[in-house]
């Protein structure tokens, strides 16, 4: 049986021990998916949900899996996660997320997983910025906002429009910086635009094939 398997048939039986009248006594209540998927790639979790699609598909909403902006008005990647010349300071420095724009220029900002606003307000460097805290145990911080829609402590859901991009703090145009925390350490957010989305594709194409057999 391979690491999958093994985080696989752990998770599967956590959700079913769940559906049993006092669950606690078979799984401890610290024992939780939020656990397992902290040391899971990005792929590797869409890789679980996909197996327990029938089971427990709606956790995959506690995950970062959208991107923070619509697709209609066709974001693009002006800066990526890593090391990067500054376009301000003129070195070069890490850079903990995604700067994404428009060509359109001001945009709406969306929450991409269900959270709760744990910080708002203007910080050095990103401006006018709020972080969200998942249920997940991940942390996404949107930042260089000219507004916000929602204050500390609101929770909110994936899609919801939290903010409207523009170019407060440390900015040489109107974009979104997007950041993630996973267990506290930035990781980059590339892979989990479209987490989300490639799910409902595998979700769909294996209903697709099982109806043909």
């Amino acid at each position: 049986m391979t690491k999958f398997e093994h985080v696989y048939l752990w998770v599967f039986l956590l959700l079913l021990s769940r559906s049993l009248p006092g669950y606690s006594q078979h799984v401890s209540e610290e024992l939780t998916v939020r656990d397992v998927i902290h040391d899971m790639r990005p792929e590797e979790v869409l890789r679980l949900y996909d197996r327990l699609g029938k089971v427990d598909s709606t956790c995959l909403e506690e995950i970062p899996g959208i991107c923070p902006l619509h697709e209609e008005e066709v974001p693009y990647l002006t800066s990526g996660y890593g090391l990067r010349l500054h376009p301000l300071e003129g070195k070069f420095k890490q850079h903990q997320g995604l700067d994404l724009a428009c060509r359109r220029g001001f945009q709406l900002v969306y929450a991409t997983a269900n959270g709760r606003v744990i910080w708002s307000g203007h910080q050095k460097g990103l401006g006018l910025s709020l972080t969200l805290l998942h249920p997940s145990g991940y942390e996404t911080t949107y930042g260089h906002l000219s507004a916000l829609y929602i204050r500390e402590n609101d929770w909110v859901r994936r899609g919801e429009i939290i903010g409207t991009m523009g170019r407060t703090g440390k900015a040489t145009g109107i974009h979104l910086h997007y950041a993630i925390r996973k267990a506290g350490q930035f990781v980059d957010p590339l892979p989990y635009l479209r987490l989300y989305e490639e799910y409902i594709k595998n979700k769909d194409a294996g209903q697709a094939s099982s109806s043909r057999e």
